[in-house]
């Protein structure tokens, strides 16, 4: 009797993988819990294998086989898979992960070059996030976040400018030139 898939089965499924992957997974997948596992595998990712935004690898297992130069989409995947080929539950979430704060105007930078992807591993009932693919640190500078925060200040003034913000700017203006031009405060 062939027992039913689960839910959870989707997060064990590996393409065809060559006998050379295989030996990898079983070699770097070492630990007696899953989060051992996790660990190890993405230790062994951040120990021997480079960042670059130029690869040269013609799939994910090429890229843990032979070229070990990527980037988080290589590392990631390649976490993934070498996970499941040992049993472990994992999957690649895709987001943003957004470090740039403007000090300037108090609030945090999303671009489109914090696109990124990591891996989640069960563990128990809980997903736990994890992530192999080396740091790269970047300085912006006080000149870049005030012209991030000039844009920002165009962007809501006036690109989103409303009839509802309209209506509020002709009224304070009314306010201001019947007082004769002192200075008029909103309540």
């Amino acid at each position: 009797v062939a027992s039913r898939p689960t839910l959870l089965d989707r997060y064990l499924q590996v393409p065809e993988l060559s006998p050379a992957f295989r030996e990898i997974a079983a070699r770097v997948v070492q630990g007696t819990t899953v989060r051992g596992k996790a660990q190890a595998t993405r230790d062994y990712l951040l120990a021997n294998y480079e960042y670059s935004l130029n690869p040269t690898a013609t799939s994910v297992e090429d890229f843990v086989v032979n070229q070990r130069t990527g980037y988080c989409e290589h590392f990631a995947t390649s976490m993934v898979l070498l996970l499941r080929a040992q049993g472990v539950h994992a999957r690649l979430v895709s987001g943003f992960v957004a470090t740039e704060w403007n000090n300037a105007s108090g609030y945090l930078i999303v671009r489109a070059k914090d696109a990124h992807t990591w891996v989640e591993v069960l563990d128990g009932d809980n997903w736990v996030r994890y992530d192999p693919t080396p740091s790269s640190f970047q300085q912006v500078s006080l000149i870049t976040n005030i012209l991030d925060n000039v844009r920002m200040v165009w962007y809501r003034n006036v690109v989103t400018y409303d009839l509802a913000r309209q209506v509020q700017t002709a009224n304070n203006l009314g306010r201001f030139l019947a007082r004769g031009g002192s200075a008029v405060t909103s309540a």
